[in-house]
């Protein structure tokens, strides 16, 4: 009873934040995990997250069954991505500008801000993998900057192995001659072996007009959707490409989706101003709203 009163008075004290916590110790439990808790929720308290989560963690070696422990694990973490998050977005302005060597001291920093959140080692082991194959910083040009949005993919707390595959293999494709291309290709095959495996790309082809071939036989099997999902890939890698746009706004269309279509011809005719197929798609799309009116 005397440590339920403890907590019960940690919890008024911390205004209320553990009221998602489930408590679910005993007077049975060993004085080591009772002695944990008063350190933890002391810690978590005194707004010293990371020595909390150190506590609750110990108390999870102790008994994995804990589920206070590991509720209040969420808690602090969630508590430290807030003092953290100035920190993510310096890591990603970083990666976004090629400078992966300051990138990979930052993430140093969001380490030591929270050791134990997983996603933060992640981010270390891209970054070092990264760094090994780039050097310090990034070179200018077009490939290196489709080569720089793979690895921004690579990198990011919601990572997309597919795009970044197709990035470097479309920065290799432009420049050939650069090994740091090869490499990245080679570090995505081996975390993700199945995108080599499934590649359908014949060696003949590139892979801005192989994917937006795709797209095409998709839209021809009115598989709008995953023709959508290729062809914004596409734009990803090549966003002023005026066929690609064109297909994008024609897939909207044959959704009914009217707005996104008009808004990606317009686009379009704003890269090319002078082509008379994109005009006359307006056109026709203003007369059928009119008449749908």
């Amino acid at each position: 009873m005397r440590f339920l009163k403890i907590i019960l008075i940690i919890f008024f004290l911390c205004g209320g934040d553990l009221l998602s916590a489930q408590t679910d110790f005993s007077n049975e439990e060993p004085d080591q995990i009772k002695i944990c808790y008063d350190k933890a929720f002391q810690n978590y308290c005194d707004k010293n997250y990371q020595k909390a989560i150190d506590y609750w963690n110990m108390i999870l070696k102790l008994d994995p069954h804990q589920i206070t422990a590991k509720n209040m694990i969420k808690e602090a973490r969630a508590k430290l991505g807030k003092t953290s998050s100035s920190l993510k977005i310096k890591l990603f302005r970083l990666i976004k500008k090629g400078k992966y060597s300051q990138a990979k001291l930052t993430v140093e920093e969001l380490l030591a801000s929270d050791s134990s959140n997983p996603l933060y080692w992640e981010y270390q082991r891209r970054t070092k993998s990264v760094v090994a194959i780039i050097g310090r910083n990034y070179l200018k040009g077009k490939a290196n900057n489709i080569a720089g949005k793979g690895i921004l993919a690579y990198i990011i707390e919601k990572e997309d192995l597919d795009f970044a595959y197709d990035a470097f293999r479309y920065a290799h494709e432009l420049y050939p001659k650069a090994k740091r291309f090869r490499l990245l290709i080679a570090m995505i095959e081996k975390e993700k072996p199945s995108l080599k495996l499934n590649a359908t790309k014949p060696a003949n082809i590139g892979i801005v007009e192989h994917k937006k071939n795709v797209a095409l036989r998709q839209i021809y099997d009115s598989k709008y959707y995953l023709a959508i999902k290729i062809l914004k890939s596409v734009l990803r890698l090549e966003p002023n490409d005026i066929l690609t746009l064109k297909r994008l706004g024609s897939t909207y269309l044959q959704l009914k989706n009217y707005r996104q279509a008009e808004r990606t011809w317009k686009k379009a005719l704003k890269l090319s101003p002078n082509d008379t197929q994109l005009k006359k798609y307006l056109a026709a799309l203003s007369q059928m709203k009119k008449k749908k009116k």
